[in-house]
């Protein structure tokens, strides 16, 4: 499994992550880098978690 840590670490995706910041910021928009990508990735895994569960109560039923 690949962790958040090292997405974060990846040089193309923080090169990623710092042109769109510029693009951001150029907008008027707050932070959007690594703070933004881990409340969402951490939101994202929870819905996961969530569906996970339903898919499997629905296999039971």
């Amino acid at each position: 499994m690949i962790t958040l840590e090292q997405v974060k670490q990846n040089p193309e995706v923080k090169g990623f992550i710092s042109g769109v910041e510029k693009q951001l910021n150029a907008l008027g928009y707050t932070e959007h880098s690594n703070r933004h990508i881990s409340i969402v990735s951490q939101r994202a895994g929870k819905i996961l978690d969530v569906l996970r569960i339903s898919k499997k109560k629905s296999r039971i039923s």
